[in-house]
């Protein structure tokens, strides 16, 4: 504990009383994200500081197209260990990012789009302020994409002579199709 005494402020002096206060009344906006595939993070950037703790994956989703997607897919979960600042870094679920593989999204910026529910985030305001919406017809571009360049292995292999089949469990999703 601090023993230094406290001083009265005099009218005048330096460190004067607020007369006025004017209260922070603007919400914090997605300026933009990055996604990185292998590493499973996505990175948003705000347009003011926001609090880490409030942060709501569910709100956010990722689709292939700014407006008229054909394919979308909303996280499930995913954590933040970022501190209170102007970007938050999202750990994403093994679930959510094969979700997202499996949607064939990330896998070029032109098909790499963000659309936000409003509140998934609040500032830092002493009234906090939740965060504004990304409408999925308005949906934000990825600004950094790096993609999945790690090929995807095989985990294990069943087979069975008597059906004549062969069962092959990799370690992501992967196209049967070329």
């Amino acid at each position: 504990m601090n023993v230094n005494p406290f001083q009265a402020i005099l009218p005048g002096a330096p460190g004067e009383i607020v007369q006025t206060l004017i209260a922070d009344n603007v919400a914090p906006e997605l300026v933009l994200f990055d996604l990185d595939v292998d590493a499973s993070y996505l990175l948003l950037s705000w347009s003011e500081p926001v609090r880490a703790s409030s942060l709501n994956t569910s709100g956010i989703t990722l689709q292939n197209a700014a407006a008229n997607a054909t394919q979308s897919f909303t996280l499930t979960g995913g954590i933040t260990t970022s501190p209170n600042g102007l970007t938050i870094n999202i750990s994403l679920t093994s679930a959510d990012l094969n979700a997202i593989k499996a949607a064939s999204i990330g896998t070029n910026a032109t098909s790499t789009f963000l659309s936000l529910s409003q509140g998934i985030v609040s500032d830092m305001a002493f009234v906090p302020r939740s965060s504004s919406a990304v409408s999925p017809s308005d949906a934000k571009q990825v600004s950094i994409l790096l993609g999945d360049v790690i090929a995807p292995s095989i985990l294990s292999f069943h087979v069975n002579m008597d059906q004549d089949t062969l069962i092959l469990s990799f370690s992501e999703p992967i196209r049967t199709t070329p």
